[in-house]
């Protein structure tokens, strides 16, 4: 039988290997993570005080790029994109994290740090 998620994170790592220096990363926790985007989308909603944006991003990595395996929980921040230590990029809180049935993808679901402002 076939581990299609072994296969879909094996492939998403050989994506990765073959873009090298050019493949997209994140900053978390002084790590540079290979990062690709998976979506993003804006939207507005109207609360009490009136309309507010909502901006997101998706991000799905390998969990194995992470330091000791330990990935980032949602209630933390990181720079995307993650270029020169994470100084150049923008910064999002982590609204929700997902990680992939066999445990190899994690899905970042992210909004603007400057969301409500």
């Amino acid at each position: 039988m076939t581990d299609y998620f072994s296969a879909h994170a094996d492939a998403l790592e050989s994506l990765m290997d073959s873009l090298g220096a050019d493949c997209p990363t994140m900053f978390w926790s002084n790590q540079e993570i290979r990062a690709m985007p998976s979506g993003a989308g804006a939207s507005s909603t109207n609360s009490p005080g009136g309309f507010s944006l909502s901006a997101d991003a998706t991000l799905v990595c390998l969990v194995s790029d992470f330091a000791g395996e330990v990935p980032p929980d949602s209630s933390q921040q990181i720079v995307y994109p993650g270029m020169n230590e994470g100084r150049d990029g923008d910064i999002y809180k982590i609204v929700s994290r997902k990680i992939s049935a066999g445990g190899k993808l994690i899905s970042l679901v992210l909004e603007s740090s400057a969301q409500g402002l």
